[in-house]
């Protein structure tokens, strides 16, 4: 790979970070006193949240891009989808990535106060809960995108 490939991947990478924290805090900057933890660790909170919404939505460039195939026209179809796709992850993170956030906050807050010696199964089951519900989401989100571009034909 040639160096200036990889400076150009690394200065995506870095760029998209950058947005990404600039979209978290300004999801959480009017809401901190509804959040129950400090001011730093609400802001890493909101961009574990607004990261998700990112994935999630950005998969429209995925989806705008076999359509696309179908149609005659994929480039088109995955700008589309992509643009789609930022403009719904930058909503529904300033909107709705807040909310998130304190609910993610209240349950830290539970998980802490649940470390007595009897408390500690139920920690123990909610991180496990948690992990399968995630994993779980992640595979069906999965099987959806394949199961869409196995449908579509290649160019």
């Amino acid at each position: 790979m040639p160096f200036g490939v990889f400076l150009a991947a690394l200065g995506l990478f870095l760029g998209f970070t950058a947005a990404t924290v600039a979209i978290a805090y300004a999801a959480v900057r009017a809401h901190f006193d509804d959040i129950p933890v400090s001011r730093s660790s609400a802001v890493g909170l909101s961009f574990i949240v607004a990261t998700g919404f990112a994935v999630g939505w950005l998969t429209l460039g995925t989806f705008g891009y076999a359509i696309g195939q179908t149609l005659g026209n994929q480039n088109l179809g995955g700008l589309i989808g992509s643009l789609v796709g930022i403009g719904c992850w930058l909503f529904t993170t300033l909107v709705y990535g807040w909310r998130v956030t304190r609910g993610l906050a209240q349950v830290q807050v539970a998980m802490r106060q649940s470390l007595t010696p009897d408390g500690n199964r139920r920690m123990v089951r909610l991180r496990v809960l948690s992990a399968v519900i995630f994993i779980m989401l992640v595979v069906v989100v999965a099987a959806v995108m394949l199961a869409t571009m196995s449908r579509t034909a290649a160019p």
